[in-house]
């Protein structure tokens, strides 16, 4: 090129040049763009008139070098905060975030909510379920686990079906003839949406005593259950206890705590969720009422809260510690049991210290049988082996004081009996029984005892 003297017009770039963000944040020409827009025109007019201008051509050449190092000047931060002031102010960054962000946000937690709000739960159950509860006097009904388990889940009326039958089990027939699966057949028809439903509850066991085809029963409910509701899982508990004393209430509660629930816990082989505990919580007899078959309505909502937090992904402890009274002559025997339920039960037997006068002396008993008194041990299954627990005691008999270790031993009807064998006052002898004539006082002092035995 040749440089010659040609004037510049200043105004000519002031026209040409506005301050912009880049392209991607707008539909209009950017800043840089002008530049080489710009930048290309001067060549043009140098190239065309073949100019020599010193001056115009170095002009050129310091718009050039300016464009090429455009982005390394630039503040694009400061740029960017300008623009979004001004997106601010207009409205359209609310109606971006509102519309392009949040509006998706907004329909996923919706849809979350839909679903949350449309889960079903069914329970299938026996009178457990139906809140019966029976005492000396009558037979009632009450709030069921059932119901304090739906509160407890916060679920609608229209979010829960309840379908039981007293008398009914796996494979006992209830009242009405029908067991847990019938029960469930029969009514499968009220359920709306059987794919809502999330998850069946199935409680019972009590019926189910003396029961054969049990597990058979189980897996063809497992079976339907997973047919008709393809979205939910399906959780059984053996909640069923008999607190009775005679020699009945003692078979009952062989044969749940072995047999029965041996059965219903196994329902996992099948797509069941067995609820791991549950089975301990009606040994609690204080959750029983005086008929020995049913729960009152604290035992109701135990059993409720138990299912609940197993629910959850939690559990209660289910140790209690179960004071009982054993009574001798109107004086009372503080005995307290600390039971640790694990897969065998260590029992912890706690009694106070006390002397016991007789009212009226016993003329005449085998040491080895002392009756003391009676309890009830809703953890300890006694059977064929006696529990004996080793004490230091001392009789008094004939104004005579014998002291030594005794056995105090609970035999399979619940009845304590001191056996004061090594208080025999021949001490060549002194495990044989022996004759107390006139015993007056029996005094056992403190002690606590641990032993592990079956459940029953």
């Amino acid at each position: 090129m040749k440089k010659e003297e040609i004037e510049i017009i200043d105004d000519t770039f002031t026209k040409h040049i506005h301050k912009a963000i880049p392209l991607y944040f707008d539909e209009e020409m950017s800043y840089y763009e002008v530049l080489c827009t710009l930048k290309a025109k001067v060549k043009e007019i140098i190239t065309k008139t073949n100019s020599n201008d010193t001056k115009l051509i170095n002009l050129y050449n310091e718009l050039n070098d300016y464009t090429h190092n455009y982005f390394d000047n630039l503040d694009v931060q400061e740029e960017i905060n300008k623009k979004l002031d001004i997106m601010a102010t207009d409205g359209t960054l609310e109606r971006i975030i509102n519309k392009n962000i949040f509006n998706d946000i907004n329909k996923q937690v919706a849809e979350i909510n839909e679903k949350l709000e449309n889960q079903t739960t069914v329970f299938v159950g026996d009178s457990y379920a139906l809140g019966v509860i029976n005492t000396d006097t009558k037979t009632e009904f009450v709030k069921s686990w059932t119901e304090y388990l739906k509160d407890l889940l916060k679920l609608s009326d229209n979010e829960y079906y309840r379908f039981a039958e007293s008398g009914a089990g796996f494979s006992k027939a209830g009242i009405s003839g029908n067991n847990f699966l019938q029960i469930l057949q029969q009514n499968i028809n009220s359920i709306t949406d059987k794919n809502k439903v999330v998850r069946v509850v199935c409680c019972g066991g009590y019926n189910d005593y003396n029961q054969t085809g049990i597990y058979g029963n189980i897996r063809q409910f497992l079976t339907y259950c997973k047919s008709v509701f393809p979205n939910a899982k399906i959780y059984i508990g053996m909640i069923g206890n008999c607190s009775r004393e005679n020699s009945d209430g003692r078979s009952r509660r062989i044969s749940l705590n072995f047999t029965v629930l041996n059965y219903y816990s196994r329902c996992f082989i099948d797509g069941g969720i067995y609820i791991k505990g549950c089975e301990n919580i009606l040994h609690k007899y204080s959750y029983m009422c005086t008929d020995g078959s049913h729960p009152t309505q604290e035992g109701y909502s135990y059993i409720a809260g138990y299912i609940y937090n197993f629910l959850q992904g939690g559990g209660i402890d289910v140790c209690e510690e179960v004071p009982v009274n054993a009574t001798i002559n109107s004086s009372d025997i503080p005995l307290t049991l600390y039971n640790y339920l694990n897969n065998d039960i260590t029992t912890i037997a706690c009694i106070n210290s006390g002397t016991w006068t007789l009212t009226e002396p016993i003329e005449s008993i085998e040491s080895n049988a002392i009756p003391v008194g009676h309890v009830t041990l809703p953890y300890v299954r006694v059977g064929a082996n006696q529990l004996q627990i080793p004490v230091k005691s001392w009789i008094q008999a004939n104004n005579k004081i014998y002291a030594g270790i005794c056995l105090l031993y609970i035999n399979e009807n619940g009845n304590i009996y001191l056996n004061a064998n090594g208080l025999n006052p021949e001490k060549n002898i002194n495990n044989t029984k022996w004759t107390i004539t006139n015993l007056q006082k029996i005094n056992i002092p403190q002690f606590s005892y641990s032993f592990s035995t079956r459940l029953g």
